[in-house]
């Protein structure tokens, strides 16, 4: 699997540490506002190439149903 880019990382890791401490996956704003970006629609650019990635499994429709794959928290360790 390619390396996932600064940003996508940044992504993964602050869902992961999210779910951790509060249980729940984070809102899209504020996985933006975690990683200081004003747009939504970059996070969900990040999002959409994590999940094609096989890091991170979306329910779609729903904004807090995500969870990190085993290959995303390999991709999260390396």
């Amino acid at each position: 699997m390619k390396a996932l880019s600064k940003r996508q990382r940044e992504t993964l890791e602050f869902i992961r540490e999210h779910i951790a401490i509060r249980k729940y996956a984070p809102t899209q704003r504020e996985i933006a506002d975690a990683l200081g970006v004003s747009s939504l629609g970059s996070v969900k650019q990040h999002l959409a190439a994590l999940e094609l990635r096989g890091c991170l499994r979306r329910e779609p429709g729903t904004p807090r149903a995500m969870w990190i794959t085993e290959r995303g928290e390999a991709a999260v360790r390396s």
